[in-house]
């Protein structure tokens, strides 16, 4: 194999170190409570989480079995994680907890998905006639999904996702295939399919199909035997960590949760399945929330073609397996009580479905690209590119969206990203500016797109590549006419989210103000910071900014130049998002839910201006205040009213 075919797949590994973003506010419990168990294995010699718990604090999704504490999670990531940690342990001693997730991720995520995206790109390429296709069709799988956020935030989902497409690609040998290679691809099949399981359980549903699938396709009395073999060192991890903390083999961690709320979840059915709810699919696969298909519209190809290949007993087989394994999940997910899964990039208990699907997606190209080859080039990068804007994106800075957008892509990601905020990544370790550091990930995540088309040469790579960009600005100019959360709770939960922006180099707002200036702690939702700075301090703006006379009518984005010395402006939550720009602004500004939380006296000494709308009640913090003047704003949408008190300091606030 030439170093010049290798291009792609060292993109790809590229885009995974490019990046680590790790926003430790959050305390994501899919990748804590993983992380924790690492360490007590290490460091304690045990599966138990006891000591870990007593030393870094609360974490969630545990399990509580004999008196102590354990992950809940399916233990192979967190096994393989412990694993890379003994290796440096030695020579580093105890890391920090954010090192150690670092660690973790390489050794139980980063690793094996590159591992099996680099055997799933090797598949393709044998199978289809284009190698471009291949190419494109596992940046689709990888960048251009849940997987690069699964990576990047230490969860089996990643394996468990990619190792579908290993299966279905090594389900069948060449016909000239020497027995010493037959028995290594089965052992490779049988090792992938346990990992999957052992990496998360729902995989069963998956591993028990595309098994059946290998034994159909490869009918020779040793199959089941070296499927076994290769499947035996993950069994028996699995199997003896399950027995080391819940007392057997088949017993998990989910008949033993510690967190009440999930107990309930799973009260009266099997692991928390029930009776299937048919309006999950629609959230699962095609919302802007949560839709596999939204994250990855190259699966949507894959979900039709499966049944389109049916040319030969193989061939009528993968179909036959993709199909049961399809609808086991669907019927899985449409049950399973806890379906939703909380902040994540797409469904990520519908991981397995980017393998299923990715397979018959990129074979129904390839079959296209024989007659029609532009359109089936263009029609797949298009597709490729706006996964990797929707999915991959995400998955490099943020790989946890939050589950109260109804369109986190473009009500919070993007924008966040244009504004310059940059993950935990390389630029920034070497001290480049937020923007810059962005622009580079950006760069760096197109870049497998870019090089899967040079192979075309430059006239057709140019016009599949600009096929490709129309798409994704298309999808931008769109994507704001899709579902809104509604009210104000999006631009509230985006600016949480720049709270939780981690590190605070790649914050634009907070870099750019390293003396933390109350009206820059405001603008990331710190008023609990904010506010007793402004009562202990003063608000007396900078002496460069000259009042700005308000005018009856203006529009909204005027009303916020007021800069009236000393005094405060309230914002509808609705334009929490505006804070930003407010940073230099001579008012100290808010929005209602700053008011709403705060407890203590109000800061500065003059006017309050709210931006509310019409008919709205005054915030409780203001309620009493007088009002001197009320005005009408953007056509009538919004109103400001002035409000008079007392030009008196007031006194130190009793808390939040």
């Amino acid at each position: 194999m030439r170093a010049r075919e290798l291009a792609v797949p060292a993109a790809i590994a590229a885009c995974v170190a490019m990046a680590s973003p790790l926003h430790t506010p959050l305390n994501n419990p899919n990748e804590g409570v993983r992380v924790f168990a690492a360490k007590a294995v290490v460091e304690h010699g045990t599966l138990a989480i006891d000591a870990v718990v007593a030393q870094w604090g609360y974490i969630d999704d545990k399990a509580q079995h004999g008196g102590h504490l354990y992950s809940s999670k399916a233990p192979l990531t967190s096994l393989l994680a412990a694993a890379g940690y003994a290796m440096v342990h030695p020579v580093t001693g105890d890391l920090s907890r954010a090192t150690l997730t670092r660690v973790a991720r390489v050794c139980g995520a980063a690793v094996p998905c590159l591992v099996l995206a680099f055997f799933a790109w090797r598949g393709l390429r044998r199978r289809l006639r284009e190698p471009v296709i291949a190419d494109l069709s596992v940046v689709g799988m990888v960048l251009g999904s849940g997987v690069l956020a699964s990576v990047n935030v230490l969860s089996g989902h990643g394996i468990a996702a990619l190792v579908p497409a290993v299966a279905l690609l090594y389900a069948r040998g060449a016909p000239d295939e020497a027995p010493r290679t037959r028995r290594a691809r089965l052992a490779g099949v049988g090792l992938a399919l346990a990992a999957a399981v052992g990496a998360e359980y729902p995989a069963l549903l998956m591993a028990l199909p595309l098994g059946g699938l290998v034994l159909w396709c490869d009918r020779r009395r040793d199959t089941a035997l070296w499927l076994a073999l290769g499947a035996l060192p993950v069994v028996l991890a699995v199997s003896g960590a399950h027995a080391a903390m819940f007392g057997a083999p088949w017993r998990t961690g989910y008949s033993f949760l510690e967190n009440r709320q999930y107990q309930e979840v799973v009260a009266g059915t099997l692991f928390g399945i029930g009776a299937p709810d048919p309006s999950v699919w629609r959230a699962v696969l095609v919302s802007p929330a949560l839709g596999l298909w939204f994250f990855s519209p190259l699966l949507a190809v894959g979900a039709a073609a499966a049944l389109t290949d049916l040319r030969g007993r193989d061939e009528r087989a993968q179909a036959i397996a993709v199909v049961v394994a399809s609808a086991l999940l669907l019927l899985f997910i449409a049950g399973f009580r806890g379906w939703r899964g909380g902040w994540s990039v797409g469904p990520r208990y519908l991981s397995e479905l980017i393998g299923l699907w990715a397979v018959p997606a990129a074979t129904c190209f390839d079959r296209l690209a024989r007659t029609r080859p532009s359109t089936a080039l263009a029609s797949l990068s298009a597709l490729v590119a706006v996964g990797v804007v929707h999915a991959g994106v995400a998955g490099m800075f943020f790989p946890h969206l939050s589950d109260t957008f109804a369109n986190p892509v473009y009500e919070m990601m993007l924008p966040l990203v244009a504004r310059g905020f940059a993950p935990a990544s390389l630029p920034l370790l070497v001290g480049a500016p937020p923007a810059m550091a962005a622009i580079a990930c950006v760069l760096v995540l197109a870049a497998p797109l870019g090089l899967a088309l040079l192979p075309l040469g430059r006239a057709l790579a140019l016009r599949i590549a600009g096929a490709a960009l129309g798409a994704v600005l298309l999808g931008i100019a769109l994507g704001p006419l899709l579902p809104r959360t509604p009210g104000g709770a999006g631009a509230l939960e985006a600016r949480r989210m720049m709270d939780n922006w981690r590190p605070e180099e790649g914050n634009p707002l907070l870099a750019a103000d390293r003396a933390r200036s109350p009206r820059t702690l405001l603008a990331v939702d710190r008023a609990r910071d904010a506010l007793p700075m402004l009562l202990r301090d003063g608000c007396a703006p900078d002496a460069s900014h000259a009042p700005v006379r308000i005018d009856a009518g203006a529009p909204l984005d005027e009303a916020v130049a007021m800069a009236m010395p000393g005094s405060l402006l309230v914002l509808d939550d609705d334009q929490a998002l505006s804070l930003g720009r407010l940073v230099r602004a001579a008012p100290v500004t808010v929005v209602r839910a700053d008011l709403e939380r705060w407890r203590g006296p109000l800061p500065c000494a003059g006017m309050v201006y709210l931006v509310t709308r019409p008919g709205a009640p005054l915030p409780r913090a203001v309620a009493r205040l007088e009002i001197a003047e009320r005005h009408a704003l953007d056509a009538g949408a919004f109103e400001l009213v002035m409000l008079r008190r007392a030009a008196s300091p007031p006194a130190r606030p009793t808390g939040e």
